[in-house]
């Protein structure tokens, strides 16, 4: 088990925190979201969006795979804030996206996902802007309306930064 670390540009203006690395993805490599089938969901979105991985900041809110490939605790995410705090603090995003529920209730505590992925939040000077994770809409048959909730979160980044 050992830690994978984000990977991107630092500083950054998009940071992407997903839940933890995936048991056959960046488990198996040690970068997020790579390899598995999530991974290459969120490489394809990226891309239908014509940004590289060079543009901005990806990580997990839990730094080791969960037994099992199962959703992180708590105390697992209790024990990998002090990692994610470092990389949010060294990366400076204006614009963090969450990705699924463990990354977003860390910003919003309250309210379910169904909810927060409508909005657009702030915390501690960052604009959150809450998405489902990649592997929810694989396992809910809804790519092409991810893809498009994933799109339509970039251009009003773009709106707003008339640029990136």
């Amino acid at each position: 088990k050992k830690p994978t670390w984000g990977y991107g540009k630092i500083p950054c203006k998009v940071m992407f925190i997903g839940e933890a690395p995936g048991k056959w993805g960046c488990g198996v490599t040690g970068i997020p979201f790579t390899k598995d089938k999530s991974g290459e969901f969120f490489q394809e979105c990226l891309a239908a969006c014509e940004l590289t991985k060079e543009q901005v900041y990806v990580t997990n809110i839990v730094k080791c795979c969960p037994e099992n490939n199962r959703t992180p605790t708590p105390i697992e995410i209790a024990n990998c804030v002090k990692y994610l705090m470092w990389e949010i603090e060294n990366v400076n995003p204006l614009y963090i996206v969450p990705l699924g529920a463990p990354a977003t209730h860390f910003f919003i505590q309250e309210g379910s996902m169904k909810v927060l992925v409508a909005g657009v939040y702030s915390w501690k000077g960052h604009v959150i802007m809450p998405l489902y994770h990649p592997a929810y809409a694989l396992r809910m048959g809804n790519t092409k309306e991810y893809k498009e909730n994933f799109k339509f979160r970039i251009n009003m980044i773009r709106h707003m930064e008339n640029e990136l």
